[in-house]
């Protein structure tokens, strides 16, 4: 018995996703999913806010880089802002939705990667969740229940150096949202980072301790070539001499920020 079977006769097994009409676009979403998905069948909204903070840095002849699409919720309407987008997604379900979401509106402007970014080419072990599908990862290096609680199916996706795939492209904008994989992606992007003006990055202490497995001196070495530093929920911005004395009170205190952005 399926899935949908059990939980809604009415749905029936041979249902893949529904489709959703909101405030930013139609998108294909997948009923299981509790939180995008979730979202955007109640709300007809997703990322509003993070939309809103992109609208500062971003413009009508900007390029941008999101590296951890999901379904498309920021970079579809990004794509109607500004000149072009390239969105790299490394789950192959979501990467199909996130396909059919660009056909859907039209976003002729948003190139489409179905990758993992990493720090080499290599296989990886990659977890699918489904309850939260925006939450799916590389296997982390220590297990926990928080990410295997709707019991993933393990796959293995291919990994890539962004270095690698996409010079000699240039991004003025670099977003990046990847569950604890941000360490090993910018390890294989420095000369991407190094032509970019800003990167708005999510910041999750658990990943880093638990998926990535380095220290936060070793993560925020790697934002050496910005000069500022902007806290979404602390309303702060630092100086670069500050950058590790700023994300360590955050990793001791277990607080999440969903969208830091380092600025040259």
């Amino acid at each position: 018995m399926s899935y949908f079977e059990k939980t809604d006769p009415k749905m029936g097994k041979f249902v893949n996703a529904v489709l959703t009409n909101g405030t930013n676009g139609h998108f294909l979403v997948d009923p299981r999913d509790n939180v995008i998905g979730q979202q955007l069948r109640r709300n007809g909204v997703y990322g509003q806010l993070e939309l809103e903070r992109l609208s500062k840095i971003t413009d009508k002849d900007s390029s941008v880089l999101v590296v951890g699409a999901h379904i498309g919720t920021l970079a579809i309407p990004l794509a109607k802002s500004v000149k072009r987008v390239v969105a790299i997604e490394a789950n192959p379900s979501t990467f199909e939705l996130l396909r059919f979401n660009v056909l859907l509106n039209g976003a002729e402007n948003c190139t489409l990667h179905n990758i993992a970014a990493s720090n080499k080419f290599e296989p990886l072990e990659f977890l699918v969740n489904t309850e939260n599908s925006g939450g799916s990862k590389i296997r982390p290096r220590i297990e926990n229940k928080m990410y295997t609680y709707d019991n993933p199916e393990i796959i293995s996706v291919p990994g890539a150096p962004l270095d690698q795939i996409l010079l000699p492209e240039e991004f003025d904008v670099i977003i990046m949202d990847i569950e604890g994989s941000e360490y090993f992606a910018l390890q294989g992007m420095p000369e991407l980072l190094n032509k970019a003006h800003s990167i708005m990055i999510e910041f999750v202490p658990h990943h880093i301790r638990n998926i990535s497995g380095v220290t936060v001196k070793e993560f925020a070495e790697l934002f050496n070539c910005f000069e500022t530093m902007s806290l979404t929920y602390q309303d702060l911005t630092v100086a670069k001499g500050d950058f590790e004395f700023v994300l360590d009170y955050l990793f001791e205190k277990d607080i999440c920020d969903d969208g830091l952005i380092f600025s040259r």
